[in-house]
């Protein structure tokens, strides 16, 4: 697959660094590194990149369709939350994850 024609999976399959040191590491020949090696290495770089990062967020939340000021509809603005993945996000940061 490293040697494919096509591009994208030529880059998919193509020796990280990372792989070949996992794939040292377990014993194994330089280009013995399997999908799950792969997959583990690529997981972790994920996860610390996102261990450095100080996300923000800027969302719009219409809090009426009357857009009449000092009127809010709960029902309304809990569902633009819900749509918009802000009560999850609050869920997983309690449960403890970045």
């Amino acid at each position: 697959m490293q040697k494919s024609s096509n591009d994208l999976i030529a880059s998919v399959f193509a020796e990280t660094d990372g792989a070949a040191e996992a794939a040292a590491d377990a014993g194994k020949s330089k280009g013995a590194s399997t999908v799950a090696t792969k997959f583990r290495n690529s997981l972790k770089e994920l996860m610390d990149t996102i261990g450095q990062t100080n996300t923000q967020y800027v969302r719009c939340i219409k809090p009426n369709k009357n857009k009449s000021p000092r009127e809010v509809d709960g029902p309304m603005v809990l569902e633009q939350l819900r749509c918009a993945g802000v009560i999850e996000a609050i869920r997983i940061s309690r449960a403890g994850f970045p």
